[in-house]
């Protein structure tokens, strides 16, 4: 038998000893950090008071009960806010009037007592609220003084404070609530290069009816941007990871519109619906003017210097000017773009546009109605559209200067008027650009499926393919494109290229000839004739899907590397449809992807 050793039993009690005590200072850590639950508002079978108690529990006064008004808990109370707390807001509209009016406090504000804490709509029985109706901080009649210690939220909905100088506010959650008639912004949120804040989430909110002088802007930009700088001066990006779920942006009449992403490094926008976005009583005038003022620059969703940004089954719809800008002049260059599944339509300028963006890609997006399908103002490279299904009133593709390296792949581009689908700038015509397995079809007889123009209607580009002497069209760092033909002169007529065999063999013999996309340029492309839809009567997402009679369309599209799932996030397999839609068979048409949309777009 062996003997017990009694230096080993000793080393083993200790060692529990020590287990124990460990496990005794983490429950006891644990629960010194549990987090807090603090409230605001009328919950069932509550008394809300504001006074130096408030906001600690949901019953009646003399015992815990909740804050009455927002402006109160963050002027007095939000300072014993730490990590993990959660602040629940009670159904109704929060207005900054009454005896606490003007109090500069009303706002969710952003900043060290925000920080991994979340603020959320609830029931009034405290259950889960999931909508962005129920609860309202209603910004109308709020100071609009400048900043002051008393005024730190600036007339604006949710804000950094102090002018995004002071305070991280990184991990913060905003949800289930509507936040309307700030005078000077929905969204503000900024920092500086030593104060970046990371990690936000924006999850089931409504921003509406922003003032003339407001905007929504994440992260900050200098107007004296560099021309040869890929970043934003002054710090680079100081907002990083910043997501926007099944969120609503509408009826915003400030320059940009509606959300603008400027100097933000991360973002997702997923689920979002952005409509109505103009200066003017109907945004459906800017369908025919979109230049005039309360129009122009008031973009849906636009970048200036933003990167790595992915927008996903949303839709973006009646504003000023452009549905998506992912932008690159004059205020920084936004660069790895990604949107997907995502509905732009009926907006004046370009639904999907590149003005000097660049590692963009679009793929399984729909747009039609009134706006070009995709524009690309100039600059702009690696730029890619893959499995798109554009149906405009205009021109379906729109490409001024200096586009390159770019591609063009299984897309179905369609208008509805004469003239063309697809409009290239002769400086934009080069060997870097890649062009295959497209459907081109004009609805109207007498058009075109593509026109050539030769170049000078934007920044003058000079024929040896330089375009310096205009900083806003600057296309250097090695994207400008070979030399291309001389002279460019204004008065030259265009090449036109009919929307059938003979308009396809034009664009392949023009490729192998090093012009316009290339060599093999067309290869597998339809043209001029219709793909069957569901319902090409009624255009939206649901009805441009591919019909069961289609034969234009399904199998002759190239499969792609990696694989990428179609509109409805369905499979594709064998021989790719080309377009958005895969076919899925005559009894498995799906509909769109459900957006919450509190006011129908008119």
């Amino acid at each position: 038998m062996f003997e017990s050793n009694p230096h080993v039993a000793l080393n083993s009690s200790r060692r529990l000893w020590i287990a124990l005590a460990a496990l005794v200072t983490m429950l006891s850590s644990a629960v010194s950090a549990e987090s807090a639950t603090y409230y605001i508002g009328q919950f069932s079978g509550s008394t809300p008071a504001d006074d130096a108690g408030c906001g600690t529990g949901k019953g009646a006064a003399p015992n815990a009960h909740p804050c009455k008004t927002i402006g109160y808990w963050n002027k007095n109370r939000r300072q014993s806010l730490v990590a993990n707390d959660v602040v629940r807001i009670a159904p109704g509209t929060y207005t900054d009037n009454g005896p606490a009016a003007n109090t500069g406090h009303h706002c969710i504000l952003l900043d060290r007592y925000a920080r991994n804490v979340t603020y959320e709509g609830r029931t009034a029985a405290d259950g889960v609220l999931d909508d962005h109706s129920s609860v309202v901080l209603d910004l109308a009649g709020v100071s609009q003084v400048s900043f002051t210690g008393n005024n730190p939220c600036q007339a604006r909905a949710i804000t950094a404070r102090h002018s995004c100088t002071t305070d991280l506010y990184s991990g913060v959650v905003v949800r289930d609530m509507q936040l309307k008639n700030a005078p000077q912004g929905g969204i503000e949120m900024c920092g500086t290069s030593s104060n970046v804040s990371s990690g936000i989430t924006l999850d089931r909110i409504r921003i509406t009816k922003v003032a003339s002088n407001g905007t929504g802007m994440v992260g900050r930009f200098d107007n004296s941007y560099l021309n040869t700088d890929l970043d934003c001066r002054n710090g680079g990006r100081t907002v990083k990871n910043l997501t926007i779920l099944d969120s609503e942006f509408d009826h915003n009449k400030g320059f940009p519109g509606g959300l603008l992403l400027a100097c933000v490094d991360g973002v997702t926008i997923s689920r979002t619906s952005v409509h109505d976005i103009c200066d003017l009583p109907d945004c459906n005038t800017c369908l025919n003017d979109w230049s005039q003022s309360g129009c122009d620059d008031r973009d849906g969703i636009g970048m200036a210097g933003a990167i790595n940004v992915t927008i996903s089954d949303s839709t973006v719809t009646h504003v000023g000017e452009d549905g998506i800008d992912i932008g690159g002049h004059p205020f920084g260059k936004s660069h790895h773009v990604v949107v997907e599944r995502t509905s732009s339509y009926d907006n004046p300028g370009g639904n999907f546009k590149t003005s000097g963006g660049r590692y963009v890609t679009l793929r399984n997006n729909y747009s039609w109605g009134k706006g070009t399908g995709y524009e690309m103002y100039h600059c702009s490279h690696h730029v890619k559209l893959q499995n798109n299904t554009f149906w405009t009133n205009g021109v379906a593709v729109q490409v001024f200067n200096y586009l390159t390296q770019s591609e063009f792949t299984n897309n179905i581009f369609m208008s509805q008027t004469g003239g063309y689908v697809v409009f290239v700038d002769k400086a934009s015509t080069n060997t870097t650009n890649v062009w295959r397995n497209n459907v081109v079809v004009n609805m109207n007889s007498s058009g075109n499926g593509m026109g050539e123009f030769d170049g000078g209607a934007l920044e003058d580009p000079k024929c040896d393919g330089n375009n310096h002497s205009h900083p806003g069209g600057d296309c250097s760092l090695g994207f400008e494109p070979p030399p291309i033909p001389c002279p460019l002169g204004t008065t030259a007529s265009p090449a036109m290229l009919p929307d059938n065999a003979s308009g396809v063999s034009t664009l392949q013999s023009k490729g192998a000839a090093g012009q316009w996309f290339g060599n093999n340029s067309g290869a597998g492309d339809k043209w001029g004739t219709a793909p069957a839809f569901v319902n090409a009567g009624t255009l939206n997402a649901a009805n441009l899907h591919l019909g069961p009679s289609d034969t234009v369309a399904k199998d002759a599209g190239m499969s792609l590397s990696p694989a990428i799932d179609d509109f409805d996030r369905e499979g594709r397999s064998g021989a790719w449809d080309i377009g958005a839609d895969e076919f899925q068979g005559a009894a498995g048409v799906p509909s769109a992807p459900s957006l919450i949309s509190v006011d129908p777009v008119p």
